[in-house]
C-alpha cells in the first residue's frame, strides 16, 4: 500500500510539474513552401528573441512544417532560409503563454543574399486542439472582480466556462467543484 502511495504522489508531483510549465509558455510553428505552394523540407528556422539576443534554431520536416515548443512570452523574429531559396523574416512576432502562433514562409526562387522581410504581425489563430484555452496577466487578474480570489470564480471568467449556481465550492466537501465548458455536461474535477 505504501508503494502505490509513493508511485501516486511522484506522478502528481510529475502532473504538476507539467501544467505549470505548459501555462508559462508558447510556440512558434508553421510551413515553409515553395512559389508552388509545395512544401521545403529542412529549411532552417531562426528565432530570435531580440530583448536578450537568444537565438533558437529549428529545422523544417519533410512536411516543411516546424515548431518550437517551449517559447516564452514575447517578441520574436523569426528568419526562414534555404539554398536555392531568398531568405524570408517575419517581424514582431508576439508569443503569448499557452498559444501557438504560426507563421507561415511562401519562399522565393533567389540567391541565399537576398532577404525578404515580412512586417506584418501573424494573426493569433490556431485550430491546434492544444489551444483553445486562455491564459490571464497578472495585471487581468488584479483587475478582475472577484469575491475573495476564489480561483473558481478565476474559471468562471474563462470564454465558455461556467460554474452552475448549486454546486458547493469547495474542494474539501462533498465531489468539489464541477465545471461547464462550452456547454458540456457538469462533471466533477477528477481525483
Amino acid at each position: 500500500m505504501a508503494s502505490r502511495n509513493f508511485i501516486f504522489a511522484v506522478w502528481l508531483a510529475a502532473m504538476a510539474g507539467s501544467c505549470a510549465i505548459a501555462q508559462t509558455t508558447g510556440a512558434l510553428g508553421g510551413t515553409a513552401t515553395d512559389p508552388a505552394g509545395f512544401s521545403v523540407p529542412d529549411c532552417r528556422v531562426e528565432i530570435l528573441d531580440p530583448a536578450n539576443g537568444a537565438l533558437r534554431i529549428v529545422s523544417t520536416g519533410s512536411d516543411g512544417v516546424y515548431f518550437a515548443p517551449g517559447i516564452a512570452p514575447g517578441i520574436y523574429q523569426i528568419k526562414v532560409s534555404h539554398p536555392g531559396f531568398r531568405t524570408m523574416s517575419l517581424d514582431h512576432v508576439e508569443a503569448r503563454a499557452g498559444y501557438t502562433v504560426r507563421g507561415d514562409f511562401r519562399l522565393q526562387l533567389g540567391e541565399v543574399r537576398e532577404m525578404i522581410t515580412v512586417a506584418e504581425q501573424p494573426l493569433l489563430v490556431s485550430t491546434a486542439a492544444a489551444d483553445w484555452g486562455g491564459s490571464i496577466r497578472r495585471t487581468q487578474l488584479d483587475a478582475l472582480p472577484l469575491k475573495n480570489r476564489d480561483t473558481f470564480d478565476l474559471v468562471a471568467q474563462q470564454p465558455g466556462a461556467s460554474i452552475p449556481n448549486n454546486t458547493g465550492k469547495n474542494l474539501v466537501m462533498g465531489l468539489g467543484t464541477v465545471f461547464s465548458v462550452n456547454g458540456s455536461r457538469p462533471r466533477p474535477m477528477p481525483r
